[in-house]
């Protein structure tokens, strides 16, 4: 396994941090082209401890480790200039200046572990001495790169990752400043760490003897990619008879939620559970959780087929729709959504485990933890489903001890899916004592759920969670009427449009792509009111 597939904890990372700087006393602060900035640079490229794979290396990871974190493709070279050669040469001599590296892109968004985030624009020109405060989805789009040329000089530029040792990009045949006429070879790759420690690219500037012919240049790139994927840059030196680096930067990153998402979707490692386990830890549970590390990510997707019904006077129709849990952020599912079973996934840290969920059984709870959270006294912790000795990952191979019961919230309630990894078989005839002795018969065996009894006794542990708010809306207000849980005066209390007796016979509302019709008094400023308790998500 490879330096880029780590499984880490942040309690780990200690040994390899390195205490930055602050920005105001960067040697490069008085320009890139100083005398000051270019020793500093240097130091960098040559500094035998400044990076996780320097002197402290073998300390912190010593022969007989097999910590993942561990993981080097380069034991040898303690300094970026080192790993880059194919030698022990650590001499900075060629490097006659610093590269302006100025990542200049506009706002956008991504999706990481169920999470939408939102990167704003930005202009952010590398200072190669400090870590550097940029999102990987913004380091993810080619910047400029330019430097002080010599007249008649070919450049190459290549752009490395210095600690898992992989290529980034390659550019050649640059005739003048920039990368503007360059040609490619390789194309560029952002920063795609999965690691929450300093990690550095490094973009580096060559002199080419002559024009290089492209076919050569790409066909001596695959042929080494083919064979090890983990490159250092003076290979590709040596096939095309490039002098230097006669310029460098160097951007150092840390993991964010983008390369996370990379990483899972590249089904590389799955650090999801690893970012969600400290708001996991944090939650005040029933059953103490503050120690518990998640391994599992638990992927809940509700399918929610059109609806059309009447509810508090109106008549509504929900189109065809999907959500899934967000824990990350949050999120919140409306009950409409939520009306039938959902699809779970379960993904372990390592997608190369092929085998992991068979090594044991499990069990899959979603429970009302509003309560919990709340910190009452007397909890009631309320089961709405509960499937126990799941084998091989599949909920079809388990026990469903009590089946799904969709969320008809009065209130605010944050629902909860934990994964509990089984030490034994579970006696299904055995659980109800972990439920209220007097529940009504619509929750019977499902009311005052002790979840720390059931984990201790059981002998289980958590593996994976997930999570959301859900609120009243239309539906839940039908259904509760429906099911005798209100009274309708109760239950569609702040309704816009309602009374009782309904004052027109058919006021309709749709989510759709318009209104399909306004009956009576109801104007579209009204039906948009009403939609607001369907689908305000």
């Amino acid at each position: 396994m490879d330096s880029v597939m780590c499984l880490v904890w942040p309690a780990l990372f200690a040994v390899f941090m390195q205490v930055a700087a602050d920005s105001h006393t960067s040697p490069c602060n008085p320009g890139l082209n100083s005398v000051e900035c270019l020793a500093a640079v240097k130091q960098v490229m040559a500094d035998d401890n400044r990076f996780w794979f320097g002197t402290n290396y073998s300390i912190a990871c010593p022969p007989s480790s097999v910590s993942a974190i561990c993981n080097n493709n380069d034991k040898t070279h303690t300094s970026i200039i080192t790993r880059m050669r194919v030698n022990d040469d650590n001499s900075t001599d060629t490097i006659k200046q610093v590269l302006n590296v100025t990542f200049d892109v506009p706002a956008g968004s991504y999706q990481s572990c169920g999470n939408t985030y939102q990167v704003p624009a930005v202009t952010q020109t590398l200072d190669p001495t400090q870590p550097t405060n940029i999102s990987l989805w913004s380091a993810d789009h080619l910047p400029h790169v330019s430097w002080t040329a010599e007249d008649n000089k070919i450049y190459s530029l290549i752009v490395w990752d210095a600690g898992a040792i992989l290529l980034h990009g390659v550019m050649y045949n640059i005739r003048g400043s920039n990368i503007d006429n360059a040609l490619t070879a390789y194309n560029y790759r952002g920063p795609k760490n999965p690691v929450d420690r300093d990690q550095p690219y490094v973009f580096l500037l060559y002199e080419q003897e002559a024009e290089l012919i492209p076919a050569n240049i790409t066909n001596a790139l695959i042929a080494f990619l083919s064979e090890n994927r983990f490159i250092a840059p003076d290979k590709i030196v040596n096939i095309a008879s490039l002098s230097g680096p006669v310029g460098v930067s160097v951007l150092t990153v840390k993991a964010d939620p983008y390369s996370t998402e990379y990483m899972k979707q590249n089904r590389i490692v799955n650090n999801c559970p690893v970012k969600l386990t400290p708001m996991f830890a944090a939650l005040p549970l029933s059953y103490n959780v503050s120690d518990v590390r998640l391994l599992s990510s638990v992927d809940v997707t509700f399918t929610s087929p059109e609806i059309s019904f009447r509810s508090c006077c109106h008549d509504v129709t929900i189109e065809s729709n999907s959500r899934m849990t967000n824990p990350m952020g949050n999120g919140r599912i409306w009950p409409v959504y939520t009306r039938h079973v959902p699809s779970i996934a379960f993904t372990p840290l390592s997608f190369f485990d092929t085998f992991y969920y068979m090594k044991n059984h499990y069990t899959l709870l979603l429970l009302d933890v509003t309560d919990d959270l709340a910190m009452t006294s007397d909890p009631d912790t309320l089961v709405h489903w509960q499937v126990v000795n799941i084998r091989q990952g599949d909920l079809t191979y388990g026990d469903t001890t009590l089946p799904y019961k969709a969320p008809l919230p009065l209130t605010d309630r944050t629902l909860m899916f934990l994964l509990l990894q089984q030490s034994m078989g579970v006696n299904v005839s055995d659980l109800a004592k972990f439920t209220g002795d007097s529940c009504p018969q619509h929750l019977l065996h499902r009311c005052h759920f002790n979840l720390t009894a059931f984990i201790t006794q059981l002998g289980m542990k958590i593996e994976g969670a997930s999570w959301f708010v859900t609120s009243p809306d239309l539906y839940s207000r039908q259904q509760a009427v429906l099911e005798n849980l209100q009274p309708e005066a109760s239950a569609c209390l702040g309704v816009p449009e309602y009374s009782s007796p309904c004052q027109t016979a058919a006021d309709t509302c749709s989510n759709g792509v318009e209104m399909t019709k306004r009956v009576s008094v109801m104007t579209l400023w009204q039906c948009g009111l009403v939609l607001a308790f369907m689908a305000r998500v």
